[in-house]
């Protein structure tokens, strides 16, 4: 039997864990049907299945991926980790989460888009 997931900290952290693995289903069980992620590189993604399609092209290539810290209280979170990829090298992130009843209705994910950009070919 699994335990509920109830703080904002522990359901940001448990999907991190599940993105990280690349666990698709898991991970999108952590995310509310209104959903919506702020980032650097596609502003505001209003589509789960969109934000889905995007998140897992762009973490295929991830190598490694390191929980630095993981802070948070009943309603928000904010995760700093350090993802490593194949073409890119090491991106340092923060990400802000809003969650309501276990679901995540909102991430606003910060990091270097420019140093990103320099290392990656697209």
């Amino acid at each position: 039997m699994t335990r509920a997931v109830s703080s904002a900290r522990e359901v940001a952290v448990q999907y991190y864990k599940a993105v990280t693995r690349l666990d698709v289903e898991v991970a999108a069980r952590f995310l509310a049907d209104e959903f919506v992620c702020y980032a650097p590189r596609g502003g505001a993604i209003t589509s789960r299945e969109i934000y889905k399609t995007i998140l897992f092209d762009h973490m295929s290539s991830l190598t490694r991926s390191t929980l630095i810290a993981a802070h948070g209280d009943d309603e928000s979170a904010i995760l700093y980790y350090v993802n490593e990829f194949e073409n890119v090298g090491a991106i340092h992130t923060a990400e802000y989460v809003i969650v309501s009843d276990g679901k995540i209705l909102s991430s606003r994910v910060i990091f270097d888009r420019l140093d990103f950009e320099s290392r990656y070919s697209v």
